[in-house]
């Protein structure tokens, strides 16, 4: 009964949260500012939206009653903004644009009042200078004057804002700023007075210059007219922060007056320039690779924009809230962005969990025995996918299947999901998609991190992490996941255990070094081991098997990783840059299927050099590199042993390219060297037509070619009867050649808005053609498993409809449908892949509800599978041809407390659905009938688990007010 009263919970009434307006008064200045407390307010949970107004210093924001004040309050003072209870952290507005310095002009409004001087205008001018010195010399020079009540010089943009009366004769400042050795527009210091600057403030002079970071000097105001009038004029810069945290100029960005066709672009300072117009005060700003988004000038007409992770950040006023999953409108390729957000639906014990609420990845299990999960894109095994841990490749080799095992979700920041042809820069191995793993950095993530998780299943987990800054430049952090499994479980009372006994644990250490020459690196080290045993148990037996012979899969697992990843912006042209990345992999498993031993050990080496540079100036980009690959293979069944090494040097390049800001054009050409196979060349395409803002056309085209781990990939061909046949016959790598696959599609994104709230919809097609291919043939012979190479052996169909709605505020339907047509050329003919579902319906639904309360369901619909036959067993060892249709049912309720804990409660497989028999001969697993190969649906029965979470963060120190 408890059970379907938490379904009932989980998927049954839609409650909708309460949204009610709340306004509270927070100290700022300027259109900048507005659009830092509306993204920090977003920021908080229970925040629906939020305004600012410049004048009244408002925010309004709609809130649920899972929003607490307090959290609001305490993180706009950690970023430097007063409110009537907590002080600003003046710390935090130190590297804020001159017009955010609100604290030195609101003690300049209260002098004004007091002395009754109410006639002050803002001016700006250009003044020449490098450093905090020079800072601070202006800005005395300026104040001297009586008539300048507030002066402020930004290093950056190199303008002086001052507020004075209205009849001062700024040429007297010009004037007055060469005379102590700054020049202005209008002004230029004698030698004489810049002799006088300190050595640090050396402007002028190269060696000076180099010894300052280049953001320093990158400023469009150069260009700056200190004689003409700017009060019509609307000037600024925009900057891109990368991923390692550099600041570049953003060349060819578009600057537009909402709703106009008034527009311009950024030179190659990022500056630009508009002249202002009475129709509208919202500027709005595109660039390839971000999100367009609308900044409200105000009465403001100078403004640095900064542009990090896809989005438009510090100046931008955020209208939406972000997606757990989002799939770019302005990205050439359609990459889907999976968030931690989207991960928290879920236990996510293991990466191959993370996708439970995904629709384009199923998930399912290898065998009945051990526990082993899979993935599959297209219809296609999950090897053929490129997984790759921050662009390193790195689920690849023997780690093929148990890799995704080697990724506790926890771990996991984000993932970026890339069906189809991906790109060249990270090899040759993507024939059906890419997937890449961001997991927790130094100095990004919680200062300290504490997650617990038990299920029905004796399974119990401790992850862990925590980060320390030792410095501006150099940060570290440590990340732990212990779990065990220790529930001995038969449901279905065939003498084998439902889920593997298991003890794992896996250690990361990472560090990262930022200079301030546009240099960084980060060095890793992970260690992971794994213990499982599943089969037969003689606590679930009641007559125990002669001579105490039990079937048994016992699998050891040990793991090293080693990397080393550093990149660097050219300094005498920032539209270059480079990265390098080297990678070491030690991996060795030794493991017993009954009477099967199989042992592996693998030792591989990666480097990767890319160069990246922006072509004339413009938007078109250049990426090429240089590549290598080196694997060392030693693999034992029973008693033949396998030897292979695999040496892949290569080379690449890519070119991005646009045509009248609709057409966008990604060509990529790599070619390879194999040792054992030859020249390998393998090109690239991708094309994407966006006829409206919200709207997108995609193609995609390419080759992929790898060489499969077949034992490693394969595990089901261990628990069984049968007899292993490999039929190689040439003198590479098992006999065998490599696979080689063409994978071509098309797709369509739309976003509607429909009764005010965003729909999103999408159609994809892919199809997939293999030049020769690996079999794993089951369908022979029933006592016999094939492995064998077929020219043309696959070829799959791939379509794919999904929409996304906010029906209510709080409330998302996510549905998606899914049809895979695979078909295999065997040895017997042409047959429809075995072990995959055709037709797959998903749903998603996801609420917030008051008191932060989050609810989260997913409903599946799998269609039938073939089975491979078993026509010529006994009767009492048939299967039918095609499994049943079948339902799966997850859900999910968290819990947000105060001071960073969580706790959740969820259950999987809520229907308690499970493939019953599904061990052929499970009584006499040494017969010649024994096969727990055949599986299509789930072993395990419901499970219910619950776990709580503990974040701390690295907020600055909060100064307690007294209002």
């Amino acid at each position: 009964m408890k059970y379907i009263y938490i379904m009932m919970l989980l998927l049954g009434g839609i409650m909708v949260s309460a949204q009610e307006k709340l306004d509270i008064w927070v100290d700022g200045n300027c259109a900048s500012c507005k659009g830092r407390i509306e993204k920090a307010a977003l920021q908080i949970m229970g925040v629906d939206s939020a305004q600012w107004d410049v004048s009244s210093k408002i925010l309004t924001i709609e809130k649920t009653d899972q929003f607490y004040k307090d959290d609001l309050l305490t993180h706009l003072a950690s970023i430097g903004y007063d409110t009537k209870a907590y002080k600003g952290d003046p710390l935090a507005t130190e590297n804020y644009s001159f017009c955010c310095d609100y604290i030195e002009r609101k003690k300049t409004e209260i002098e004004s009042e007091l002395n009754g001087t109410d006639n002050l205008v803002t001016k700006e001018l250009w003044v020449d200078g490098i450093c905090g010195m020079c800072q601070d010399r202006i800005k005395e020079a300026s104040v001297g004057f009586d008539e300048i009540s507030f002066a402020f010089w930004d290093m950056e943009s190199k303008m002086l804002r001052i507020d004075v009366e209205e009849d001062f004769d700024v040429m007297v400042l010009h004037h007055a700023l060469a005379n102590i050795g700054h020049d202005t527009k209008l002004a230029q210091a004698s030698d004489e007075a810049y002799d006088n600057l300190h050595g640090c403030c050396k402007y002028r002079d190269e060696e000076v210059q180099n010894m300052h970071t280049p953001e320093s000097f990158l400023s469009g105001f150069k260009n700056w007219d200190d004689s003409a009038d700017h009060s019509n004029d609307v000037h600024g810069v925009i900057h891109e922060l990368t991923k390692e945290g550099e600041k570049l100029p953003v060349i060819g960005a578009s600057v537009q007056w909402l709703g106009t066709t008034i527009a311009t672009s950024t030179d190659e300072q990022g500056f630009f320039s508009l002249e202002k117009i009475k129709e509208t005060n919202s500027i709005v700003v595109q660039y390839i690779g971000s999100q367009p988004d609308t900044i409200e000038m105000g009465d403001q007409h100078i403004v640095n924009i900064l542009i990090k992770s896809n989005f438009i950040l510090d100046e931008i006023s955020i209208a939406h809230k972000r997606k757990s999953t989002e799939i770019s409108f302005l990205n050439t390729m359609k990459i889907r962005q999976i968030d931690k957000k989207e991960l928290l639906k879920a236990a996510c014990c293991s990466l191959s969990e993370s996708f439970e609420t995904t629709p384009s990845v199923d998930v399912s299990f290898t065998d009945a025995i051990t526990g082993t999960r899979k993935i599959e894109l297209l219809g296609l095994a999950g090897p053929n996918v490129q997984i790759m841990h921050e662009n390193i490749p790195n689920v690849r080799g023997l780690a093929a299947i148990n890799g995704l095992n080697l990724i506790p979700g926890p771990w996991v920041e984000s993932m970026q999901l890339n069906i189809g042809s991906g790109s060249v820069i990270n090899g040759p191995e993507a024939l059906t998609g890419q997937i890449n793993v961001e997991t927790k950095k130094p100095r990004e993530s919680e200062r300290v991190y504490i997650g617990l998780y038990g299920n029905m299943m004796e399974r119990f987990e401790l992850n862990a992490n925590t980060t320390t800054n030792i410095n501006e430049q150099l940060s570290t952090a440590f990340i732990v996941h212990a779990a065990r499994q220790n529930g001995v479980r038969d449901r279905n009372s065939d003498g084998f255990l439902d889920n593997p006994l298991s003890n794992q644990l896996f250690f990361v250490n990472r560090w990262k070094l930022k200079t301030k020459n546009n240099f960084t690196a980060q060095l890793g080290i992970k260690y992971a081991t794994i213990d499982r045993t599943s089969g037969q148990s003689e606590q679930l037996l009641t007559d125990v098997p002669p001579a105490g012979l039990l079937w048994e899969a016992k699998q050891r697992t040990q793991r090293l990783e080693a990397w080393y990843k550093m990149g660097r912006v050219f300094e005498n042209n920032p539209n270059r840059s480079f990265g390098f990345m080297l990678n070491y992999t030690y991996h060795n498993q030794r493991s017993t299927f009954g009477l099967k031993p199989y042992s592996g050990l693998q030792n591989s080496v990666y480097g990767n050099l890319i160069f990246s540079q922006l072509i004339d100036g413009t938007s078109n980009k250049l990426n090429y590199g240089v590549s290598y690959q080196m694997d060392m293979f030693q693999e034992q069944l029973n008693v033949i042993g396998y030897t292979r090494n695999e040496v892949l040097p290569g080379v690449f390049t890519e070119y991005n390219t646009s045509y009248q800001d609709k057409f966008d054009f990604v060509f990529g050409l790599r070619a390879d060297y194999h040792n054992n196979y030859g020249l390998l060349i393998n090109p690239r395409l991708h094309a994407k037509y966006a006829p409206s803002e919200y709207q997108a056309w995609r193609i995609s085209a390419g080759r992929g070619i790898r060489t499969p781990s077949i034992f490693a990939e394969n595990p089901g061909i261990f628990v069984s009867s049968r007899h292993i046949v490999l039929q190689g016959e040439t003198d590479t790598p098992y006999g065998l050649g490599q696979e080689i696959a063409w994978n071509a599609g098309l797709s369509y994104t739309q976003e509607v808005t429909l009764n005010e709230r965003t729909l999103l919809f999408g159609a994809e097609y892919y199809y997939t053609f293999f030049e020769n291919n690996v079999l794993i043939d089951f369908d022979t012979d029933v006592h016999s498993v094939f492995i064998y190479n077929a020219e043309n052996g696959t070829r799959s169909h791939s379509i794919q409809v999904h929409a996304e709605y906010e029906v209510l505020p709080d409330f998302t339907l996510k549905t998606a449908y899914r049809f895979n047509d695979v078909r295999n050329e065997f040895i017997s003919g042409t047959a429809l892949k075995p072990l995959i579902s055709r037709h797959r319906a998903f749903l998603n639904a996801s609420v917030e509800l008051p008191n932060r309360w989050m609810i989260d369901g997913t409903f599946n619909v799998q269609g039938r599978k073939r089975i491979p036959s078993t026509a010529s067993n006994p009767v009492e060892f048939q299967f039918d041809n095609y499994s049943p249709i079948f339902y799966a049912i997850n859900g999910q309720v968290s819990k947000f407390f105060k001071k960073g804990f969580e706790a959740y409660l969820g259950v999987e497989n809520a229907l308690d659905f499970r493939q019953e028999d599904a061990i052929i001969q499970a009584d006499n697993p040494f017969g010649e009938f024994f096969d727990a190969s055949l599986i299509w649906g789930p072993v395990m029965g419901r499970n219910i688990y619950a776990g709580v979470r503990y974040r701390l963060f690295n907020d600055k120190p909060i100064e307690k007010g007294c209002g």
